[in-house]
């Protein structure tokens, strides 16, 4: 393993994470503004 892939990994995961959170964000705010 290479010490470069080894560092890209973990920025990799946290904006996926990043991306996950923005996702549901949106649809937590698409659902309440949507009537019930």
């Amino acid at each position: 393993m290479r010490p470069n892939k080894d560092l890209e990994k973990p920025q990799q995961q946290s904006y996926w994470w990043v991306l996950k959170l923005v996702a549901y964000a949106a649809v937590k705010l698409i659902i309440e503004s949507l009537p019930s």
